[in-house]
């Protein structure tokens, strides 16, 4: 998302919420996400810069460890499904969701933003969990 934001010249802002470990191998996840985004400009032939700072992950929703379910994901799954008909993984989007919710609530966005969530699948994931999201 962030390449795509510099490749369409978006004035837009990220909220990345991390789900996941913090490490992926010796290096932190932003760090790889940050060398990721920079290969990408380089293979589109883009001079665009960006900076660590870019990349940052919001952690403060991945304390149980990956693919550990607690309330949030639980609520914030019963909650899109109910009012939007859409289901959420308990593992990655379940989070995610739980997170934009908890930002909104809690006034960590800009007023009067709009606010896009991006459902990135997972679905199968719910199988995995079923007894858990009865």
């Amino acid at each position: 998302m962030q390449l795509g934001k510099i490749v369409y010249n978006l004035k837009v802002k990220l909220y990345p919420i991390s789900i996941d470990k913090n490490e992926l191998g010796d290096k932190p996840l932003n760090e790889v996400v940050f060398l990721l985004v920079n290969e990408g400009l380089k293979k589109l032939c883009l001079n665009d810069k960006i900076k660590l700072e870019d990349c940052n992950l919001i952690e403060n929703y991945n304390a149980g460890g990956y693919g550990e379910i607690s309330k949030n994901e639980l609520t914030a799954i019963d909650t899109l499904a109910k009012t939007e008909g859409i289901l959420l993984d308990p593992v990655y989007t379940g989070r995610a969701f739980y997170g934009m919710l908890d930002m909104l609530k809690n006034n960590k966005l800009p007023k009067n933003s709009t606010v896009l969530f991006w459902h990135t699948g997972g679905i199968p994931a719910n199988f995995y969990y079923a007894d858990k999201l009865i």
